[in-house]
């Protein structure tokens, strides 16, 4: 869009082969001034652009004018949901999401490419239970934040589970590895909704909760259904503070940030 939101271009990406569907979920403005379109798609190994079946990730590179660099399916012929993706120093990117085989649970997956869409590497983590990463966000000392949800009891980095469904928040270098791993919640389940880094490093987690024990300990409740959870967390994972505000809402993130305003 130009600066008085007129149309400067558009274009579609696909092989435009029967059955085969694609999606962007996000736009990333990459360090070499390009941008990527990433997203999914699904297919089998037909097509200009071959898949692996089932849903993989789809990252198509452009110039900021629209001129396609470069495309690539990501996969292993698993369902691949990508959620959210940054750009890192070298031109490449980090894209988190889940994996899931068959009917079984999910987890939570990260991929990181460079800067010609290469992937560096993959790594998985997760239980017994269902595991997601949803978004992923920049620290100041260069490590990322990742978050998401859990309910697994154990597992490769799922942290301490507190009950049901959890907060899941992860620190990872910049080839996906694990630094620490925290969990927030109470006995029953909390749901992510949004996370922002603060001026200091803190990160803050938007939500909700149905819980009235562990974390969860300041603010006003309903006693009853989804009460909308605020979480702050230093960026070594220790809990800072929390916060949760009523009534019961079932769209818990324009709420949370609303009492979160009022708190500053």
């Amino acid at each position: 869009m130009t600066g008085d939101l007129g149309l400067d271009w558009i274009t579609t990406f696909g092989t435009g082969v029967a059955n085969e569907s694609y999606g962007f979920d996000m736009v990333v403005e990459l360090a070499d001034g390009n941008i990527a379109g990433c997203g999914w798609m699904h297919g089998s190994s037909s097509g200009t652009l071959p898949g692996f079946g089932k849903q993989d990730f789809y990252v198509v590179k452009t110039t900021k004018s629209g001129q396609l660099l470069d495309m690539v399916c990501l996969g292993t012929g698993m369902q691949e949901i990508p959620d959210s993706a940054v750009a890192t120093p070298d031109g490449g990117m980090i894209m988190v999401g889940s994996a899931r085989s068959g009917s079984g649970p999910s987890d939570g997956l990260i991929l990181i490419l460079d800067a010609r869409l290469n992937q560096v590497n993959r790594i998985t983590y997760g239980g017994e239970g269902e595991d997601t990463f949803d978004n992923i966000r920049k620290l100041n000392d260069g490590t990322y934040i990742v978050t998401g949800f859990t309910n697994s009891q154990s597992g490769n980095g799922v942290g301490q589970s507190r009950g049901g469904y959890d907060f899941w928040v992860m620190n990872i270098d910049d080839r996906g590895r694990s630094i620490w791993t925290r969990r927030f919640g109470g006995s029953a389940d909390e749901e992510l909704c949004g996370t922002t880094i603060l001026e200091d490093g803190s990160v803050v987690l938007l939500g909700s909760t149905q819980s009235s024990d562990g974390d969860v300990t300041r603010g006003l409740a309903a006693g009853t259904g989804k009460d909308a959870w605020a979480v702050c967390v230093s960026d070594t994972g220790r809990l800072l503070w929390d916060f949760r505000s009523c009534p019961a809402i079932s769209s818990c993130s324009a709420h949370a940030a609303r009492f979160l305003s009022r708190r500053a």
